[in-house]
């Protein structure tokens, strides 16, 4: 029927625009990729060092062991969470007198710290105690 015809030569026609978009596409993706390289690179050479840069990742060589006194915590693997790449914010005080509250507890803390290290070395086995 004409009908049917019609309809499918609709389709056809969109088919060919999806495709005509795809491929429109893909070029505009490829300049993208070329202009990130700062001059106009052929598609190739753009292939090619995209291969290279896949092929040539650089492996940080293994650190030697070293017994640290102090364990801390195996860096988070930030890849593919930027969430925990974020730097820590500063909470910055507010409201009259705040920041020398904040100054306080900020010297509390810190206190703290040099207390529990000095108990921590001072409990670290094989040491001489300094009154021993």
């Amino acid at each position: 029927t004409i009908d049917g015809q019609r309809k499918s030569d609709k389709n056809q026609t969109r088919m060919l625009q999806w495709m005509e978009d795809q491929t429109a596409m893909q070029k505009a993706a490829l300049r993208r990729e070329e202009d990130h390289f700062g001059e106009k690179v052929t598609a190739e050479v753009a292939r090619q060092m995209a291969h290279h840069r896949e092929t040539t990742k650089t492996t940080a060589a293994p650190r030697p062991r070293t017994k640290s006194s102090s364990h801390s915590a195996p860096l988070k693997d930030t890849t593919n969470n930027p969430s925990l790449n974020r730097p820590k914010k500063l909470t910055k005080p507010k409201g009259p007198g705040a920041y020398r509250k904040w100054e306080e507890t900020n010297a509390a803390k810190i206190a703290a710290k040099a207390r529990k290290e000095d108990s921590r070395r001072l409990q670290a086995p094989g040491r001489k105690l300094p009154w021993g």
